[in-house]
């Protein structure tokens, strides 16, 4: 039992910074009950450091592209796009990943991946005779939802019936007065706090919803009371 509970206390230490878009002291701040310590936090990384371990001569370009495959790409970018597209019935297929193409990609020499601070050189050289050059020099473009106006309006509720719950994340670790503080002021306007708010709602709903259920709806190692407020 209590190796199990040690298990999963790692595990909502490791969501909470997976996700995370904050800092270390930001995380201690908000959520003081989980391990923030530097052994803990080491550990989040040894996905990443066991694939740099695996091409230690490699130039840094192409050690930074081994650790994308093995971890961001499986673990983020490649199981968030199937989820969305399969959640409607689509069948996705990003066309870089083709397996030959692939390969001739990540074996090009880096003059012909970066140069002169610009990514994807080879790329933009073959699409330049194909598309506008405006389109050919644009920054990288993310898929970014509105979520500072979500959550001042379609997903209020939702944001503060997760993040107030005092059976939830924030309630059992966490600094309510704090998290209080953040909601409130993101919902009356005097900061945008969307990034912040999100990294803690994504951590809820798996806590609530997954973690605690697989627990009993009570987390192993867990307080009795939620977390004193400060």
């Amino acid at each position: 039992v209590a190796a199990n509970a040690l298990v999963l206390r790692n595990e909502v230490d490791h969501i909470a910074q997976w996700f995370s878009y904050l800092e270390r002291q930001q995380l201690r701040s908000l959520l003081p009950g989980l391990a923030w310590g530097d052994f803990e936090w080491a550990a989040t990384m040894d996905p990443q450091r066991t694939a740099l371990a695996q091409a230690p001569s490699w130039s840094p370009l192409a050690r930074m592209q081994l650790v994308d495959c093995l971890t961001w790409l499986p673990g983020n970018l490649l199981e968030r796009g199937d989820r969305m597209t399969m959640a409607e019935g689509l069948e996705a297929r990003p066309p870089f990943l083709d397996k030959e193409l692939a390969a001739f990609g990540l074996a090009l020499p880096d003059r012909f991946k970066v140069r002169r601070w610009t990514g994807k050189w080879i790329v933009r050289q073959w699409a330049a005779k194909l598309l506008p050059p405006h389109i050919i020099a644009r920054k990288k473009w993310g898929f970014r939802v509105p979520l500072a106006h979500w959550f001042r309006g379609s997903m209020r509720d939702m944001l503060f019936g997760y993040l107030t719950n005092r059976q939830g994340l924030c309630g059992t670790y966490g600094n309510l007065q704090k998290v209080s503080q953040l909601l409130d002021g993101h919902d009356a306007g005097r900061f945008d706090a969307n990034l912040t708010l999100w990294t803690l709602l994504s951590a809820e709903v798996w806590y609530q919803d997954v973690y605690r259920s697989l627990t009993g709806g009570n987390p192993a190692g867990a307080p009795v009371e939620p977390a004193v407020i400060r």
